[in-house]
Order: structure tokens, then sequence, then C-alpha cells
């Protein structure tokens, strides 16, 4: 078996001995080289980076580009901004489980040609907008046509053997953050000196760099197809990639007893990842436009622009180093240990910045945040690989991912909630509640993984 199920990262081969032709031919042994699963990871991080970029370049002129558009009302322009920055990530998360689904039928690959392409396409495009609803429309497409990151996620966790799995996600993982930390930056440097119609029209070049990337450098990818008895049920697909450490297969079982217990519990632990999931998103979002407020109220935080802008970097600067770390350590102990530990010291640094006491301590707490919240997609990631068949993994990751989205649709109003009723230092305590109840779930999950059926 090869890469794609799991089990190892090298091909073997086997000849039948034909004793009255003359000796077998030597087994061919493979070339050394990158191993497949490796360039997949590689082209995939590439292509993450580059598309977030795309996605996150904008944040900072987008204000300035519906001006040119003729908006001029101040009040006009926030409320413009909001609705086509939103709109992407809107229509991203509807979209996420029907990609997903379509990249089980078709093939991983398609998934991120198409992607790769469509937002090329789509952003280059936004360049050419002559008024704020053609601009509106393009944020629609990208987001309609987008989630090469989201397609990324679910390649790699398919094709990378169970014992890199982890890991690989954490590398991901790493590339996207990296795209957030300097998508905002290129955003906030490039309008300046070329105007914002020409940034559209390079984002679109590059993002068309990571297609041909996908284009020439992964292997073709044909799902195997179920066969259909003419008179029956179609036979059973492929099993899964073998379970972690702490994901270790359910023993079989007679009719009636383990057999018919094992898919309702690994629906149930399905549900239960996928709400982890979006909490923890949830929490991350409900406390981010209020990064910069806190700042100007604490010494040292001015500018307060400056300083919240360092603090939001730093959680991704966390992410970023701890992802492929913690990646690791989820292959090796099990993803839901890492998954309990991980939420559970990020419920602590995010209640601690309730005490923050200057813009340096803020900071630093941040960064801590982001070390903690580093390994929180690599374990949900493969902790759903491992209980998900081959056949069915792009449908449920896709639908991670719409929960991850609607999380950060939520999050924000739910922090907005708390600080209007209780204050906005509570909206920090508010967001670590939210994560504990994830460290909870997280072990009731682990718990109920580990009982004997």
């Amino acid at each position: 078996m090869g890469a794609a199920d799991g089990r190892d990262d090298t091909h073997s081969t086997s000849t039948g001995a034909n004793t009255s032709a003359g000796p077998a031919e030597p087994v061919p042994t493979p070339a050394p080289g990158v191993r497949p699963w490796a360039r997949s990871l590689a082209i995939c991080t590439f292509g993450s980076f580059t598309t977030i970029v795309g996605m996150t370049m904008l944040v900072p002129f987008l204000p300035v580009y519906i001006r040119q558009l003729g908006v001029q009302d101040p009040d006009a322009i926030v409320h413009w901004s909001a609705i086509c920055f939103g709109a992407t990530y809107l229509v991203a998360a509807l979209v996420a489980p029907l990609w997903g689904m379509l990249g089980d039928r078709w093939g991983r690959k398609s998934m991120l040609v198409r992607a790769g392409l469509g937002m090329s396409i789509a952003i280059g495009l936004t360049g050419l907008a002559q008024d704020v609803g053609q601009l509106l429309a393009l944020r629609l497409l990208t987001g309609l046509l987008g989630g090469f990151a989201s397609g990324a996620m679910i390649l790699v966790a398919d094709l990378t053997p169970v014992a890199r799995r982890a890991f690989a996600v954490g590398v991901l993982t790493s590339g996207v953050m990296a795209g957030n930390l300097a998508g905002p930056v290129l955003g906030g440097l490039l309008p300046p000196l070329v105007g914002p119609r020409v940034v559209f029209g390079w984002t679109g070049a590059l993002i068309f760099t990571a297609f041909l990337a996908v284009v020439l450098g992964l292997p073709a990818d044909r799902p195997q197809r179920r066969p259909v008895a003419p008179d029956g049920p179609a036979t059973p697909a492929a099993p899964s990639a073998p379970a972690g450490p702490s994901d270790p297969p359910a023993a079989p079982g007679p009719p009636g007893a383990q057999g018919e217990r094992a898919p309702a519990r690994a629906s149930a632990a399905i549900v239960l990842l996928l709400a982890i999931a979006s909490l923890i998103t949830f929490a991350s979002m409900s406390v981010e436009p209020f990064i910069t407020l806190l700042s100007a109220q604490l010494p040292g935080g001015q500018p307060a622009a400056l300083w919240g802008g360092i603090a939001l970097s730093a959680t991704a600067a966390g992410t970023m180093i701890a992802g492929p770390v913690l990646g690791r350590a989820a292959d090796a102990i099990g993803p839901r240990r890492v998954l309990a530990l991980s939420l559970a010291a990020a419920a602590l640094c995010a209640s601690a910045q309730y005490l923050a006491h200057s813009a340096p301590a803020l900071v630093a707490l941040r960064f801590a945040l982001g070390l903690a919240v580093g390994g929180l997609a690599p374990a949900v990631t493969s902790a759903l690989r491992a209980l998900v068949p081959a056949a069915r993994v792009g449908r449920v990751l896709g639908l991670m991912v719409a929960a991850q989205h609607a999380g950060q649709v939520l999050g924000p109003l739910f922090g907005a909630w708390v600080a209007t009723a209780a204050g906005m230092r509570e909206a920090f305590l508010a967001s670590g509640a939210v994560l504990a109840l994830g460290a909870g779930l997280a072990a009731l999950a682990l718990r109920r993984r580990n009982q004997p059926s």
C-alpha cells in the first residue's frame, strides 16, 4: 500500500514466481528522493500560504479601495467594508462541505486545481471593479471558488501516513498562520506604492503560481469507486488509515453487539470533535476585536494600533512555532490527549489576559496562547481522520471547516455581547470559559474512546 492509505510512505510490488519461464525478475526499488506525501505537503503549504496572503492582504486597504469606488460617507465605508470582507468567509463556510464531498468523488487534487485557478481569477478581477456592487459580487465569487487551504488540509490528512499525520497538519497550519501574518503587512505596504488595483493583480498572479504548483507537482488521485452489486448494496469501502496511539481500532464483534454500536459511537465522536472545532474559533474570535482597545487602556500600550497589532501577531507567531511540535506530539501520544491538554492550557492563557497589567504582559500572554492553540488544528484533524473512512474524509473535514467558519462569525457577536453587558476584560474570561468547555468535551471524548465496549 502507498501513502494514500496512511500505512507507509513507500511503494512495494510483488511478482509471482514462474518456474517454467525462468527466474522471476527482481522487484524494483523506489528511487531515492522526496517521499510523495512530503512533496504534497510542501506544495499544499506553499499554496495555502499564498492564498491566505491573498485573502488577508486587502484588510488594511479595503476601506481605501471602497472610497476609490465612489463611496464617500464614512459610515457607509465602514458598512461596506464589513459586508465585503465577511461575504467571502460566509460563502466559503456554506460551500465547504460541498467541495469536500466532491473531492471524495472526483479526487483531492481536482479541488485544489479548482480553488487555485478560481481564486487567482476572482482576486485578479477584483482590481477591475468599477463600483462597490461589483466588488461585493467578486468577493462572493472568491468565497464560492476558493477553499484552497481547507482543500489542502483534507488532502494532507488523507495522504499522509498515520504516524506523521498530525505533524503534517501542524506544518500546514504554520503555513496558514504565516499567510495571516504576511498578508496584512503586505496590504499595508504595497497599495501606497503601486495602488490597490495593481496589488489585486499581483495577488492573483501569486495564487496562479500555487495553481501551477498543484497541476505540475501533485500526483493524480482517482478515488476508487465502490462497486455495486446488481441486487444488493454497495460493497464496503476500503478501511481508513490505522488509528493513532490513543485511537486504537475497535475489535471485531458479533452482529448485534459491538459491531452495531461502533458506527453510532464513531458518529457521536465526530459530532463532538466538530463541536470542539467550532468552539475553538468561537473563543478565539470573540476577543480579537478588543485587543487594540485593551492595549490602549494598559500602561505602555501607546500607540494602541501598534501594540494591538503586535499582540495579535504574537498569537499567530506562537501558533506557527507550536504547530509542528505539538503535531509530532499528537502522533506520538495520540491526538485526543494533545487536544485536551492544549485546550486546558489555552483556557488558562485566555483567562489570564483578564489580569494583564501592561501591554508587554498582554503580548506575552497572547504568545503563550498561540503556543497552546498550535496543537488544536493538528489534533482535531488527525482525530477526525482516524474515525472516518477514506471515501468520506472530504465531506466530514468539510463540515469541520464550516464549523470553524461558524465560530468566526458568531464569536465576535458573543464577545461584543459580553463586553457590553459585563465589561471588556470580562470578555477574556468568557473566552477562557468557552475553551475550558472545549477541554471538558475533549476529555469526555478521550474517556469514551478508552471505555471498553
